[in-house]
């Protein structure tokens, strides 16, 4: 994802390059309008290795300064892949997305859509978040990013920044130190650390050092994708746009007149009855609604507790031995890096990725808190991430403390109707219709409760996204479809 004229489908199509076979059907935009008008599937199968440069006699190149490196032609130098590299082949589905921020575009609603998207799949395992080196963190992409990571909570702390048109032939000065500058930037506009990836997507033809830059990056890149977990999108949520919001006022106006109906009609119920026959029906209709009430807060408790694994974050090193170690650092060998994370909870597991001729070793997990250190032969490239997860039980937990807190509370609520029930010998008397009106009046505030809320489950986007793209205001009929979607019997309770 990413707004206009990033590099989005760039960058895919330079992945299929790499890959050995490149796309030429993959359109590329050039304007301020979004060029990828709908979402679009590219299916890349790789195994990624990381390159060198040879010289003209086929030996690697080692004795040049860095900053010469740039100036190599390709009569100086040739890109390679380094020999002996153990990598197993990957299937990739990159899932090509409209570009936000368009001059033509309502940028929320056309957000919605694209995260909409998310129903149709089972699960994503990654979501990256694609940015012109050179465009500043601005407005709206704070505002998209913020978006996004209330969408998507479980893998927010998962998600991947590529920053596009970086290589040394396009940035001055030292690119680590360049790299540095975008990470603090990005940290201090969204307060979160992130794993990011510089790449030229386009890289200079007649630059060997520029071409190994790129090439050595997508490896790095595709290496971290491929260690991602799957994360099912019945964990996912939708935001709602201003538009949503809309609709929802309409449909909200609708149940709290058919809520002030019911009400009325047990009011008349009990007016031409006895008091205690009256009193009886409050009882009883309270018990039914108290009722629906524990068993949707017991319903909200089981979510929370078997839930999709959250991601606590992740830690990564990267070291990069042809360009970043010898020709910056004047070393040799890069011998290890002790990587140490700390977790607002609990870590329940830990999945570590690393390239060829890297180790893990030494690891250490205690609570919240993790190390390990990540070693390296000599001329080999140090590289590795580690993913972080605890279960949602951990991460809910006090929020499931007070749920159950709350069911006590109604069920002492329920106890205490009972007892003056039993007081009361009429109490059986009364007719299923009183019950069925406590459960009416209990699913309609159910429902309320429900559009009240800012974000709906993403699997229920499939059946109200017809509703909530209608400009025009809803009618009756449309009013009571909508509904249905979350009742179906207050649905036929609303007028036509």
């Amino acid at each position: 994802m990413g707004e206009t004229q990033q590099g989005k489908s760039t960058l895919i199509k330079y992945i299929t390059k790499y890959a050995g076979r490149p796309d030429h059907t993959i359109k590329i935009g050039d304007g301020n309008t979004s060029c990828t008008k709908s979402v679009d599937v590219y299916t890349v199968t790789v195994a990624p290795k990381e390159y060198r440069l040879i010289d003209n006699q086929g030996e690697p190149i080692t004795d040049i300064a860095y900053e010469d490196l740039g100036d190599l032609d390709d009569d100086d130098a040739l890109v390679v892949e380094i020999p002996d590299q153990e990598s197993l082949s990957a299937n990739f589905n990159f899932i090509d997305t409209p570009g936000l921020n368009d001059s033509d575009g309502d940028d929320m609603n056309n957000m919605a859509h694209i995260v909409g998207r998310c129903s149709d799949l089972s699960h994503i395992n990654a979501l990256v978040y694609v940015r012109n080196y050179d465009e500043p963190y601005s407005r709206s992409f704070k505002q998209f990013f913020d978006y996004l990571c209330r969408c998507l909570p479980n893998i927010n702390h998962g998600f991947i920044v590529m920053h596009t048109r970086f290589s040394s032939t396009r940035v001055r000065g030292d690119i680590n130190k360049a790299a540095q500058i975008r990470r603090e930037a990005f940290q201090a506009t969204t307060n979160m650390s992130l794993e990011h990836f510089f790449l030229d997507s386009r890289p200079d033809d007649e630059s060997p050092f520029a071409q190994l830059q790129s090439l050595n990056e997508i490896c790095r890149f595709l290496q971290h994708l491929a260690s991602q977990r799957a994360n099912p999108s019945s964990g996912f949520q939708l935001l709602k746009t201003s538009q949503m919001q809309n609709v929802d006022v309409h449909i909200r106006n609708a149940l709290n007149e058919l809520k002030i109906s019911l009400e009325k009609e047990r009011q008349a119920q009990g007016a031409i009855s006895e008091t205690f026959r009256y009193n009886g029906v409050f009882h009883q209709t309270e018990i039914s609604r108290l009722g629906v009430r524990i068993f949707t807060i017991k319903d909200q408790i089981e979510n929370l507790l078997n839930g999709p694994d959250v991601v606590l974050g992740t830690k990564g090193c990267s070291v990069d031995y042809s360009f970043g170690m010898i020709f910056t650092r004047r070393q040799i060998k890069a011998n290890s890096e002790t990587l140490r994370f700390q977790a607002e909870y609990e870590i329940t597991h830990v999945e570590k990725t690393q390239t060829s001729g890297t180790k893990w070793s030494n690891e250490m997990l205690r609570g919240n808190t993790w190390c390990a250190e990540l070693s390296t032969a000599t001329f080999r490239s140090l590289s590795g991430t580690a993913t972080f997860y605890t279960t949602s039980a951990i991460r809910n937990r006090m929020v499931v403390e007070v749920l159950q807190k709350m069911i006590l509370e109604l069920e002492d609520a329920i106890l205490t109707h009972k007892n003056a029930l039993t007081l009361n010998s009429a109490g059986e008397q009364y007719s299923e219709n009183a019950v069925k009106l406590g459960e009416s009046l209990g699913k309609v505030d159910r429902v309320l409760a429900t559009l009240g809320k800012e974000e709906f489950e993403i699997a229920l986007w499939p059946l109200l996204r017809k509703f909530y793209d209608c400009r025009a205001p809803l009618s009756r009929y449309q009013i009571r479809e909508f509904v249905r979607v979350y009742d179906q019997e207050i649905a036929e309770l609303l007028p036509l």
